[in-house]
């Protein structure tokens, strides 16, 4: 189990494992959905870290793949008013990815282990035929107080 931003840091890699192949793409990190409601703060702060992180690890590998921002992200979801609940939902998922003008998004789950530990389901996710490329799981600790 390890903290936090050593799992961003490390996801982003193997986010690139996955997309080893891939070129010419955009890659938009969507929300990360939870067992607790109250994890909003957790999911954007992951989301944003994500975001930062494989668009460095791109440049780093010299990808061809683009990372949309966060901002895109934040206006095409107030332009289509989506509630939280519709979030988890593949198709919306898919929707969403196409308004962004995305071949891919990174999407995934958080699960609370206990008060302190948390598990992510991260997969990639090919917007136009809804096929799971790849993902990864970790486990890390958040520190709480």
């Amino acid at each position: 189990t390890k903290y936090v931003d050593i799992v961003i840091e490390d996801a982003a890699w193997s986010t690139l494992d996955v997309l080893d192949n891939v070129s010419d793409k955009t890659l938009a990190v969507y929300y990360f959905t939870s067992n607790d409601k109250d994890d909003e703060d957790l999911s954007e702060y992951l989301r944003r870290g994500l975001t930062t992180e494989i668009a460095n690890a791109i440049m780093y590998e010299e990808l061809s793949i683009k990372v949309i921002s966060r901002q895109q992200l934040d206006q095409i979801m107030e332009e289509q008013s989506f509630q939280l609940s519709d979030l988890v939902d593949e198709n919306t998922q898919v929707e969403i990815g196409e308004l962004l003008g995305a071949d891919l998004i990174l999407a995934g789950q958080l699960n609370w282990i206990d008060e302190e530990t948390c598990h992510i389901n991260a997969q990639i996710i090919e917007v136009e035929t809804g096929v799971v490329l790849g993902g990864f799981m970790y486990d890390f600790w958040v520190d709480t107080e």
